[in-house]
């Protein structure tokens, strides 16, 4: 098949040799020519998927990616793509063989979020095939995957706050506590919060950084999931969390050689360990469910602020959210227009004499 002139002007053809029914043939025939019109290289996609996978994408992720998610990336790489599909040349995986890896997934008893989640890095590998011109489709577009149950959120009523912070303020934890439940950041935010974020004249924090654990680097800090930074504003009570454990700093000689707001004893970024053995322990004391997490936390945040009426592009901008969409999918339990308020406006409206005018 013609493809055009090269350099020097001399003319390219592109072939392929098939063995096989004249049908084969024909749908060789028409691939190549896909090829040429999206200007696929001739020689791209006869290396394995092993080989591009560890060799040309995860070294790609680690470069645009938080270490994080490439560390996250390079495992289920290494796990569960390559021993199952690593031998094929990238432009024989074909949609039969991703959903294969998918199905079998599933059969070996692994959750669906994780199903999702080797479908997801498969996907997003392929997607870079075809950006780099190595072959013409991704083969991991249409895929059927199990569905992912809801996960039920805990929200924290007024008492159970009120309980949280009244019996875990002689702790360390208790400054924690009470910016997760009035700031609604996440938890590697928290972590990564530092005193230059803070600007108590003013009110508010800024969020810059996330602090997360990275295989073989330890604690990194690094941007946020958003990759954006944002203000975030504090009433009296968390600003006077932070003023507490600012004094509680300068008394250990942290404070002024140290950045991190939340730290450990000596001064060191709090490991995630030690911050789940504090929540659990504050959770315990304050007589909680032993499933809450400090995620709820957020939630909380976010609940209570949709319930109480403000508005959703200012709870969305405080937590983060890419967009509002995220927002409402996520807390639609918590909006002001609930379904018990809604069943009582259409059987009033409904109960409502024929003659009285609508």
């Amino acid at each position: 098949m013609y493809e055009g002139r090269d350099s020097s002007g001399r003319k390219r053809y592109r072939s392929r040799t098939v063995r096989g029914t004249r049908r084969d043939a024909e749908r060789v025939a028409t691939n190549l020519h896909l090829e040429v019109e999206l200007g696929v290289a001739a020689s791209g996609g006869r290396e394995p998927l092993a080989d591009y996978l560890q060799n040309r994408w995860l070294p790609h992720v680690r470069l645009h990616r938080q270490p994080g998610t490439y560390t996250r990336y390079a495992g289920i790489v290494a796990r569960c793509i390559i021993p199952d599909l690593g031998r094929l040349q990238l432009r024989r995986v074909s949609p039969v063989d991703v959903q294969g890896l998918c199905d079998r997934a599933v059969d070996q008893g692994l959750a669906p979020a994780t199903v999702h989640l080797i479908h997801a890095v498969i996907q997003k590998a392929l997607a870079q095939v075809v950006t780099w011109q190595l072959v013409a489709r991704n083969a991991a577009v249409r895929v059927e995957l199990p569905r992912i149950p809801m996960r039920s959120v805990t929200v924290l009523d007024r008492p159970a706050i009120r309980r949280l912070f009244e019996t875990n303020e002689p702790y360390p934890v208790y400054p924690l506590l009470v910016l997760a439940v009035l700031s609604g950041l996440r938890r590697g935010e928290l972590l990564g919060l530092s005193w230059s974020d803070v600007d108590f004249d003013g009110r508010y924090v800024i969020v810059r950084r996330s602090l997360t654990p990275v295989s073989g680097q330890g604690l990194v800090l690094g941007p946020t999931k958003t990759h954006q930074e944002r203000r975030v504003d504090l009433g009296p009570l968390a600003l006077s969390a932070l003023r507490c454990q600012a004094a509680q700093r300068r008394a250990e000689g942290v404070y002024a050689d140290k950045g991190l707001v939340f730290t450990s004893a000596g001064g060191s970024p709090l490991h995630g360990s030690t911050l789940h053995r504090w929540v659990k322990a504050a959770f315990e004391r304050t007589g909680l469910p032993s499933t809450t997490r400090l995620h709820d936390l957020r939630h909380t945040h976010a609940s209570l602020l949709l319930a109480r009426g403000h508005s959703l592009p200012v709870v969305s901008e405080r937590l983060g959210h890419r967009t509002k969409t995220t927002t409402a999918n996520l807390y639609a339990h918590a909006l002001p227009t609930s379904q018990r308020a809604a069943a009582q406006d259409l059987d009033a409206y409904l109960s409502e004499p024929a003659d009285v005018p609508v």
